[in-house]
Parts: structure tokens; sequence; C-alpha cells
């Protein structure tokens, strides 16, 4: 962990760097800044997890520059120090998401529990920020086999449309249903189903009863074939089933539409 002491006081600064035990808090290099521009110029050369940053010094305070420090994107954790306990500071620390505050002078043993803290605290944020890398990774590669083994991910529509077609194309079996329909596109019953009422407005069981009874309405008007064959045709073994299914759509049985049909 790097470290960035922020004071404009020379001599504070160098009580720090002999007093503290850097290397028990977890930190392995301290750099220094006497004031705000040099701290930025720091910044850009070195990478630093956490800074202990005085509040009251010439030109810009350390709250400016913690300031300036977020909004150019530098991710540091920052513990303020300053002389007085003014609420307007502790306000402002808060909002520029720092760890802590010290108010000096403080004893040794306070800023090295204070460092111990933010170094615990930064080093688990980067071991949790490495796993989501890692899984953002697996997942990414995980898509690609997939994309790979099956092709490109499919729009919803494309999806409706493919169901649309099955259904077109099987409507015969009797065995037809959306369970059957998901498992030849890969897909779970529920999303399946989903997906369609979006893309049809129109549930797929209900999408099935009415391409089947359009379809035997018109074989039916065709006059060519028998009822009980039109009704194999459109995927029902039971003619009573048939039978019912097709007055709940049309209003009559299949027999007197066909009479109908026929003048």
């Amino acid at each position: 962990m790097t470290v960035l002491i922020l004071d404009d006081e020379i001599l504070s600064v160098e009580f720090m760097m002999r007093g503290v035990n850097w290397e028990k808090c977890g930190v392995s290099e301290v750099l220094t800044a006497y004031d705000a521009e040099e701290a930025r110029r720091v910044v850009a050369e070195h990478p630093v997890d956490i800074i202990l940053c005085d509040i009251e010094m010439p030109g810009d305070s350390g709250i400016d520059f913690m300031r300036w420090a977020r909004d150019n994107g530098y991710d540091m954790d920052c513990i303020f120090l300053t002389c007085h306990a003014k609420f307007e500071y502790a306000q402002e620390a808060v909002r520029l998401q720092s760890r802590d505050y010290i108010l000096k002078p403080a004893p040794f043993e306070v800023i090295e529990q204070k460092v111990r803290d933010a170094v615990a605290q930064r080093r688990k944020k980067l071991e949790d920020e490495a796993k989501k890398k890692i899984g953002g990774q697996w997942i990414q590669h995980t898509k690609e086999q997939i994309a790979d083994n099956y092709g490109a991910v499919k729009s919803h529509e494309t999806i409706a449309a493919e169901a649309e077609a099955y259904i077109h194309h099987h409507m015969s079996e009797s065995d037809l249903s959306v369970q059957k329909i998901a498992d030849h596109l890969n897909l779970s019953s529920d999303y399946l189903g989903k997906i369609f009422k979006q893309e049809k407005e129109i549930t797929l069981n209900k999408y099935i009863v009415r391409t089947r009874m359009e379809t035997a309405a018109a074989l039916l008007r065709g006059g060519e074939i028998s009822i009980v064959s039109v009704a194999e045709q459109v995927g029902y073994e039971n003619y009573s089933y048939f039978s019912s299914s097709f007055k709940r759509t049309y209003g009559c049985n299949p027999a007197k539409y066909m009479k109908k049909q026929r003048g």
C-alpha cells in the first residue's frame, strides 16, 4: 500500500514519517507533498492508495484537493487531518467520501490505528473488485461459448417467429405443447411464454388453439375431407374435444359450420 502525506507543516510531516510504524500498518511506501499543487503532481506520477490530507493549507485546502481528485477519477481513501473540529469540515469530508477525520495533534497510536483500518478496508475493496473482474471475465467467456455453440443470441422477435413457425408445421401432432416448442428452441417454457406474449399479445397456448381452429375452419370450408379427418389434421384425436373447442371459437359445431359454408 502507498500512502501520501499532504501537509504544509514540514515538522508535522517529519514527525509522522519517523513516528508512525508504517510497516506495521501494512504500508510499503510513503510519499509527501506540502501543498495541493505538489500533491496533484505526485498522484499523477504515482498510484496512491491512501492519503493523510491536512485541511488548512495556504492556497488550495485539503478539501479543495480532494474535490479535484474525486472530480478527476483518482481512487484513493482519504483520512483528513485538521486542528479545528469544524462541523462544516466534517460535512464536506462525508460528501467527499473521506474514510476518517483526525484532530491534530494526534498520538502516533491513533494515526496508526486509522491507517491500519484504512489499509484493511482498501485491501478488501481491491479484492472485491478483482473478484468482480474475474467473475465478469468468466461470464463473458461463458457467453462466447454459448454463442459459438448455438449461434448469436436471438432477438425476442426471432424467437416468437420461430415458435409460430413450429406451431404451423407441427399442429397435426396431438402432443404439441408449450414445453415441446420450448425444448425445440432450447429455452425454458416460462421464458418462451413470456417472450411470445410480449411479441404477439396472446399466450402461446391460446395461439396454438387459435391456429388449429383457423386451419380447421379453412379445411371445412373446402369441404373436401371429413370432419374427423379435419380434427386429426389439426392435432385432435378426440372428436368430441375438437368439436367443443371449435364451437367455443366459432359459436357452432363443425358440422353446422360446414353446412353454413356450403349454403
